[in-house]
């Protein structure tokens, strides 16, 4: 008699729509390649505005996600900064203009450049860190992961 209820209520476990593992397979978002996709759902996304909105039901998420992209931002600023120092010293010294100073150009260049590679990735494991609560949310609280688009 026990084998045989145990036999029927399986397939009745298994099917419930709110599981944890269809909660799982439907909602829960990790980052692929560079931060500029993200897979939610067994679907690749581009991480602009759309993953923005994978937020916003979550606070504490969506605080550390915008700081993420400020930092994001800080880090592409010290990058082209670190560029433009160098090409503008480059320029300078193709056309003899150098005043015998131009090391310490490329020092600040390469400061600079190291500067913003310390930052992206600080900004990454920011938006790591805000991927993992966000998941955790969506995995504990049922009411969100209803919430939630597909």
């Amino acid at each position: 008699m026990l084998v045989l209820l145990a036999v029927l209520c399986r397939p009745a476990v298994a099917q419930q729509p709110d599981s944890l593992r269809s909660r799982y397979d439907r909602q829960v978002i990790y980052m692929q390649g560079s931060d500029r996709l993200y897979v939610k759902g067994r679907h690749s996304q581009l991480a602009g505005g759309s993953l923005r909105r994978e937020f916003e039901a979550f606070p504490e998420p969506l605080a550390l996600y915008n700081h993420s992209r400020r930092l994001r931002g800080i880090a592409t600023g010290l990058s082209l900064g670190a560029t433009a120092i160098s090409l503008v010293t480059i320029v300078n010294m193709i056309r003899g203009r150098s005043t015998g100073n131009y090391w310490v150009w490329y020092g600040l260049s390469l400061a600079l450049g190291v500067g913003g590679g310390v930052v992206r990735v600080q900004a990454s494991n920011q938006l790591n860190q805000a991927l993992w609560l966000r998941n955790r949310e969506v995995l504990l609280q049922p009411d969100y992961g209803r919430q939630l688009p597909e």
